[in-house]
């Protein structure tokens, strides 16, 4: 019964923190991606907000995307950091620290390293031209990765300050 009352306390100031968060701006997308390279298609699932706090501004989310290439696949994970976002052309640039792990002959091979994406929101729902996605990752030990698709399944969007 103590737990019980425990959690339900614990909920219930998890609510309220989150409660007394605003909403600034923020991007969201899940989907699958196209390069003009044939047989390089990307997987992706990714939000990151603005929010504030008081007089305090933080930007958290999550980033994870999938590709395949000739050289193998490669799945990168993300906690954003930065954000910024262009209202006029439904941009949202975002970079945080990343794991990257490359699928090898000899088995997975991870590497710690920073990522950046671009997106852009063009259209809603299948109408107007397809949105992209920009990629790229890069470590302390020279281990690189640039990806640039449009979406061919899923959607994303840009949510500029209001």
């Amino acid at each position: 019964m103590r737990t019980k009352t425990f959690l339900a306390g614990l909920f219930a100031l998890s609510v309220a923190a989150v409660a007394q968060a605003q909403f600034i701006e923020g991007s969201r997308g899940t989907g699958l991606a196209a390069s003009s390279n044939a047989g390089n298609d990307a997987r992706f699932l990714y939000a990151v907000a603005r929010y504030s706090r008081g007089n305090t501004e933080y930007v958290e989310g999550e980033f994870n995307f999938t590709a395949r290439s000739e050289r193998g696949t490669i799945m990168i994970t993300g906690r954003p950091t930065r954000l910024a976002i262009d209202a006029r052309t439904k941009v949202a640039e975002f970079a945080g620290r990343a794991v990257a792990v490359y699928a090898t002959p000899f088995g997975p091979r991870r590497v710690e390293g920073t990522f950046m994406a671009r997106v852009q929101d063009r259209g809603a729902n299948g109408r107007g031209d397809r949105d992209t996605i920009a990629v790229a990752f890069a470590s302390l030990s020279n281990a690189q990765f640039d990806y640039r698709g449009l979406v061919t399944d899923g959607d994303l969007i840009v949510v500029p300050r209001s």
